[in-house]
């Protein structure tokens, strides 16, 4: 049984891939900054800021998945949040990296999170894993940072996958919910002018291709977005064709610019990155378009 040891476990995307590698086989483990009672699976001490990780927790793993970072939707973008959004996704990927060349350690997978605000504000324009970088923007700059850094874990893997992941779509919670906090009321709004898109993947095929991802001992950047990209405003007539609602414009794109700051790109730029690499490698997404993952994040 491989041993998969998994950092920033505890989050929404963490808990899920957490039990579906245990569904498949895998013996799961969580490093951890503060243990939980009742967890399913083992849990290792780590602290990031202080450069700690129990060393024995690195010992005969087999896939290694960093997750670990501050979360970015939490406003406002003061200096001191944006430094501990860069700096905790930073610090995760040194400390691990320290760990495994302190003790000569080569695991055969690691996967390393990252995001499509690595593309930046691009749109209309069609993105895949063979595109750069985008030139402005803070998620831009830390993204980038952040696959930079990541490539120290190389020499001590046999696998190295940067996952690009769009907007991650799950019932339980996250940007879903945040996305239509009218809906109760039967009122669906978008942002601006509803016009840019968003690079979306619903739960279930992102877990699958994660799986798939380690079967086919990918390595290199990985889009884990749908292959069908929509913009804000076709996401929510999605939305509004299960279950019949008011869709109106919501705050223009000026006002969220001067409410929010820089953080108004989190719903304001626009990505149309689509995943070359899975497709091409033969994955096949259980709900390659919005009407279909709506439906069934609805029901």
């Amino acid at each position: 049984m491989q041993k998969v040891l998994v950092a920033g476990a505890n989050g929404l995307i963490g808990s899920r891939l957490s039990e579906q590698l245990s569904d498949s086989g895998y013996s799961v483990h969580w490093l951890v900054r503060r243990p939980q009672a009742k967890q399913l699976w083992p849990q290792h001490a780590w602290d990031p800021a202080r450069g700690y990780v129990d060393t024995e927790a690195l010992k005969g793993v087999d896939v290694l998945v960093n997750l670990a970072g501050s979360p970015i939707a939490v406003w406002p973008w003061t200096e001191k949040r944006k430094q501990e959004i860069a700096h905790s996704r930073l610090r995760s990927v040194k400390v691990l990296v320290d760990a495994l060349a302190a003790g000569g350690i080569v695991v055969n997978h690691i996967l390393q999170a990252s995001g499509i605000g690595y593309y930046g504000h691009r749109g209309d324009l069609r993105l895949t894993e063979s595109d750069g970088p985008g030139r402005h923007g803070f998620l831009t700059n830390v993204c980038k940072h952040w696959e930079e850094a990541a490539r120290q874990f190389q020499p001590h893997c046999d696998h190295l996958t940067i996952l690009r992941t769009g907007l991650y779509l799950d019932p339980r919670g996250g940007v879903w919910k945040r996305l239509m906090p009218g809906l109760p009321f039967r009122i669906l709004n978008y942002f601006g002018s509803g016009k840019h898109y968003y690079a979306w993947i619903h739960h279930t095929d992102y877990h699958a291709a994660i799986m798939h991802v380690l079967q086919r001992r990918i390595s290199g950047p990985v889009n884990l977005t749908a292959p069908s990209p929509v913009t804000h405003r076709d996401m929510m007539q999605a939305v509004k064709g299960q279950i019949p609602s008011l869709l109106i414009p919501g705050p223009p794109a000026a006002l969220l610019r001067m409410i929010l700051g820089e953080m108004s790109s989190v719903v304001l730029d626009s990505c149309r990155a689509e995943p070359q690499v899975l497709l091409t490698s033969g994955f096949r997404f259980r709900y390659p378009v919005i009407r279909e993952a709506v439906a069934d994040l609805l029901s």
